[in-house]
Protein backbone atom coordinates (compact mmCIF):
# COMPACT_ATOMS: atom_id res chain seq x y z
CA UNK A 1 0.00 0.00 0.00
CA UNK A 2 0.83 3.59 -0.70
CA UNK A 3 -0.96 6.54 1.42
CA UNK A 4 -1.04 9.93 0.58
CA UNK A 5 -2.16 12.95 2.02
CA UNK A 6 -6.09 14.27 0.73
CA UNK A 7 -5.15 18.12 2.09
CA UNK A 8 -1.87 18.02 0.13
CA UNK A 9 -1.21 19.13 -3.99
CA UNK A 10 2.08 17.91 -4.39
CA UNK A 11 0.97 14.14 -5.40
CA UNK A 12 3.09 12.30 -3.44
CA UNK A 13 2.66 9.03 -1.99
CA UNK A 14 4.78 7.65 0.70
CA UNK A 15 4.94 4.13 2.12
CA UNK A 16 3.70 3.31 5.81
CA UNK A 17 7.10 3.37 7.23
CA UNK A 18 7.56 7.09 5.82
CA UNK A 19 8.10 9.42 8.63
CA UNK A 20 6.29 12.52 6.78
CA UNK A 21 2.95 10.69 6.12
CA UNK A 22 3.10 9.33 10.03
CA UNK A 23 2.61 12.90 10.60
CA UNK A 24 -0.64 13.17 8.48
CA UNK A 25 -3.89 12.57 10.58
CA UNK A 26 -5.88 9.38 9.51
CA UNK A 27 -8.66 11.16 8.11
CA UNK A 28 -6.83 13.01 5.65
CA UNK A 29 -5.10 10.31 3.99
CA UNK A 30 -5.46 8.47 1.27
CA UNK A 31 -4.17 5.18 -0.30
CA UNK A 32 -3.36 3.35 -3.56
CA UNK A 33 -2.82 -0.47 -3.81
CA UNK A 34 0.46 -0.03 -5.69
CA UNK A 35 2.45 2.10 -7.75
CA UNK A 36 1.18 1.76 -11.07
CA UNK A 37 -2.12 2.95 -9.77
CA UNK A 38 -0.47 5.57 -7.73
CA UNK A 39 1.52 7.05 -11.24
CA UNK A 40 -1.69 6.82 -13.69
CA UNK A 41 -3.14 8.96 -11.11
CA UNK A 42 0.17 11.30 -11.39
CA UNK A 43 2.04 10.84 -8.08
CA UNK A 44 5.18 9.87 -7.47
CA UNK A 45 7.01 8.29 -5.34
CA UNK A 46 8.25 10.23 -1.66
CA UNK A 47 12.13 10.78 -1.84
CA UNK A 48 12.61 9.62 1.67
CA UNK A 49 10.67 6.09 0.58
CA UNK A 50 12.47 6.02 -2.85
CA UNK A 51 15.29 2.92 -2.55
CA UNK A 52 17.16 4.74 -5.09
CA UNK A 53 17.10 7.64 -2.99
CA UNK A 54 17.74 5.31 0.26
CA UNK A 55 21.21 3.95 -1.90
CA UNK A 56 22.00 7.34 -2.59
CA UNK A 57 22.46 8.82 0.83
CA UNK A 58 24.00 5.59 2.20
CA UNK A 59 26.58 5.82 -0.56
CA UNK A 60 27.00 9.52 0.62
CA UNK A 61 27.37 9.03 3.70
CA UNK A 62 30.04 6.41 3.02
CA UNK A 63 31.89 8.84 1.17
CA UNK A 64 31.72 11.45 3.45
CA UNK A 65 32.90 9.22 6.35
CA UNK A 66 35.70 7.16 4.31
CA UNK A 67 37.34 11.32 3.43
CA UNK A 68 37.45 12.17 7.14
CA UNK A 69 39.45 8.72 7.71
CA UNK A 70 42.83 9.98 5.72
Amino acid sequence: MYYYSKRSRSKIVHQSTCQHIQNVSVEDVGSFENLEDAYAAGYRLCRHCSPIAKFYRKAVSYTHLRAHET
